[in-house]
């Protein structure tokens, strides 16, 4: 595989905040915990587990969100 222009490691491993609507936990979770979700016109999604009450957790149309996964 031959790379045209290196991404930015940083980003990828950025954090992201999610507020679970449930139980209204607010928490933090790393790359590590949380999975790509898929896409739409304009955005991108991400979930995690609530680490409160379980309930899985969808964040979309951050920024920050988009940088991670610019397609």
């Amino acid at each position: 595989m031959k790379i045209i222009k290196p991404g930015n490691e940083k980003l990828t491993k950025k954090p992201i905040l999610f507020d679970c609507v449930k139980c209204g936990c607010v928490f933090e979770a790393d790359c590590e915990e949380y999975t790509y979700a898929g896409s739409y016109y304009g955005g991108t999604m991400v979930r995690c587990k609530c680490p409160c009450c379980g309930d899985m957790i969808y964040m979309s149309g951050d920024s920050s969100i988009a940088d991670i996964f610019a397609l």
